[in-house]
């Protein structure tokens, strides 16, 4: 979508900004997603002339949560996040609605705990810690962010229905409290309205489809997750990890392939 710059606001809690300060001014970020599928932050005409609006925010903060994305090399947000920002909280958590759902046997549970000890170990060899929690991810990330001073929340998106359900309580709730929410492309290479025919219309036959596919200059793999630039309050808790799938409801009773 176009970019479009904020209207003229009134104070700070009635224009529902964020009650941080950055260079003594008060601050409203937008979120606004573009075709490429960056997000983009906006903040009043308090820096004009500015090189980049996300310099003029000077955000410190951002939490990555981590979901089918356990990886610190090409992963859209995190990158988004590590380069935005002083500081990076990577952040997981385990979701009761999941663990709970038809299609989550012990085979999947455990092969997730394998992926997150390898995830920890990356981000530890950075200099990163990963926070786990258990819980509602809007009640967690609202508690985070709070606990942090985090201004905005990054994620991939993901496309499933409880997926799209439950981003839309996280992005209300943090909201609320006056933190961004914001999602990126990250697990496909053109979303659904990236590919269209010359009238604008979907595709109905896949061989044209995909001929306009191949015709697209396809984006650069992002950069591995660089070295923290500050590290995360001794403060801020994390939940260990479980030692295995019945700690979560999901005991295993066979060997599994390495994960990682």
């Amino acid at each position: 979508h176009a970019s479009r710059q904020p209207a003229e606001l009134g104070s700070p809690r009635e224009a529902g900004l964020s009650p941080r300060v950055h260079g003594g001014q008060w601050q409203k970020i937008r979120a606004s997603e573009e075709e490429d599928g960056k997000a983009k932050l906006h903040v009043p005409n308090a820096c004009p002339n500015s090189g980049s609006v996300l310099r003029c925010a000077g955000l410190s903060t951002i939490i990555h949560w981590f979901r089918r994305d356990l990886r610190i090399s090409d992963n859209t947000s995190l990158h988004e996040a590590f380069t935005r920002s002083s500081r990076v909280i990577p952040f997981f958590c385990w979701d009761d609605a999941i663990l709970r759902a038809p299609d989550v046997g012990p085979a999947r549970v455990n092969f997730l705990l394998r992926s997150l000890e390898s995830l920890a170990k990356n981000l530890e060899a950075m200099g990163h810690r990963l926070i786990v929690r258990r819980g509602l991810p809007h009640e967690e990330l609202v508690r985070l962010a709070k606990e942090t001073g985090a201004e905005a929340v990054f994620a991939n998106r993901d496309y499933e229905p409880y997926a799209r359900e439950r981003d839309t309580r996280v992005r209300a709730a943090l909201e609320s409290v006056g933190v961004v929410f914001s999602s990126f492309k990250d697990s496909v290479v053109w979303e659904e309205r990236e590919v269209l025919t010359g009238t604008g219309g979907v595709y109905t036959v896949f061989t044209p489809y995909s001929k306009a596919w191949r015709l697209r200059a396809r984006p650069e793999p992002r950069p591995r997750l660089g070295q923290a630039k500050q590290p995360i309050p001794a403060e801020v808790v994390s939940l260990p990890l479980p030692s295995g799938g019945a700690e979560l409801g999901h005991p295993l009773g066979h060997e599994l392939f390495p994960a990682g």
